[in-house]
């Protein structure tokens, strides 16, 4: 969650310019705000799905390791249960919804004239 939000931020400054030129063409500040909150709530979920299935992909693996270290003869079978990827779907996309609120709303507070004039 830091590192979203961490990400996010830095993200929002580099895309001032944006976000003015989007309000100067009649953007509203509730699309700006939804903007930057689903990027980071994608963010977040896609993570999550990387981690779900690098995790089921290795799963044997890990299993096979352990078995042989602690020498069980019968091997150990992973299982995957609905609820051991979904919660941590929900829970990451939560994440993602609160890291991303602060950074939308440094994003909707932007001075549109001071932005656009720098450049």
């Amino acid at each position: 969650s830091i590192g979203i939000l961490n990400v996010m931020l830095a993200n929002v400054v580099h895309k001032m310019r944006e976000f003015a030129i989007r309000r100067t063409l009649g953007a509203s500040k509730g699309d700006i705000f939804f903007l930057v909150i689903s990027e980071s709530v994608f963010y977040s979920i896609f993570g999550s799905v990387l981690g779900i299935f690098l995790s089921i992909l290795f799963a044997p693996d890990i299993c096979n390791l352990i078995g042989n270290y602690f020498d069980v003869t019968r091997g150990l079978e992973p299982m995957v249960k609905m609820e051991s990827v979904l919660i941590p779907l929900l829970i990451c996309g939560g994440s993602g919804l609160i890291a991303g609120i602060t950074p939308a709303l440094r994003a909707i507070r932007i001075d549109i004239l001071s932005i656009l004039r720098a450049e």
